[in-house]
């Protein structure tokens, strides 16, 4: 099976090259200035309509497409609409290369930031309201493209994942990293919402077999890709468990966000179940 891999090098995608590379004939699409094709490794900025051009002249057999590749969303850049544009232009881009590939599937990552972050439990089903997020915009940017995948890659089976936050992401800004930093630098952790705040929470090695999953078996539609709903406080606590020592604290702040965001995926668990998992 040919797989092509977009946002390869990034923190899910060099994990998951790594599981997959020796059982599949991988592409990997990496993020460049200057468009290039060499052992199936392909520089292109999926913003750079030239560089798609070079690559739809490419003679590529693929079976599957995993797109990973996205412009995120971070506190220097979330109201900011190039965001939102951006991300839909690699849509638009990813359609092009889908419809002159024409492969069997494709694997679309999404985010549980299409759902609203209040209250409640949410399933594949649920309200899509991401306007009330503090990441708007990335929220609408992937509902838009699971919309405009399914509208405009006719005849191609694509499942949706809508992936919790990734435990182990090493990205600064995270709550994790967030937390560990401060402990490391202060051996404590302030936790906003006085800990009551739930998310979604899901660990990297779980979403990769979660990604092997679908790649070995014909499923498409839109599924909540998660492992577990978890209270900042007890995110706090465990990691002092794992890295912290008899001095480490927690600091409850009254103020920020305190909503409880229970993320639903028996949908997944039920086909993984009805697929002999």
């Amino acid at each position: 099976m040919n797989i092509l891999v977009t946002g390869s090098n990034g923190f899910i995608g060099q994990h998951l090259v790594k599981e997959i590379k020796n059982r599949y004939k991988l592409y990997q699409l990496i993020n460049g200035n200057k468009y290039n094709l060499h052992n199936n490794k392909i520089t292109a900025n999926l913003l750079n309509i030239n560089h798609i051009k070079f690559l739809l002249k490419e003679e590529l057999k693929i079976d599957v497409v995993i797109h990973l590749a996205a412009k995120m969303c971070t506190t220097n850049n979330n109201k900011d609409f190039s965001l939102l544009n951006e991300n839909i232009k690699i849509y638009e881009n990813l359609v092009l290369i889908i419809n002159k590939i024409r492969p069997k599937k494709v694997i679309n990552f999404s985010s549980t930031a299409v759902y609203p972050n209040i209250d409640g439990e949410y399933l594949e089903s649920s309200e899509i309201r991401p306007s009330i997020n503090n990441d708007c915009l990335y929220g609408l940017a992937k509902f838009c493209g699971e919309n405009i995948l399914d509208s405009l890659c006719e005849g191609i089976d694509i499942a949706h994942l809508r992936v919790s936050q990734v435990a182990e992401n090493n990205r600064s800004d995270r709550v994790f990293e967030v937390m560990k930093k401060e402990l490391f630098e202060n051996n404590k952790i302030t936790v906003y919402g006085n800990g009551n705040r739930i998310s979604g929470f899901i660990g990297i090695n779980t979403l990769i077999k979660k990604i092997n999953f679908f790649l070995e078996n014909d499923i498409k539609g839109i599924y909540n890709t998660s492992e577990y709903n978890l209270s900042y406080k007890d995110l706090a606590s465990n990691l002092i468990s794992e890295y912290g020592d008899q001095k480490s604290s927690i600091s409850y702040i009254d103020s920020g966000v305190s909503s409880k965001v229970i993320i639903n995926s028996e949908k997944l668990k039920k086909t993984e179940q009805q697929h002999g998992l």
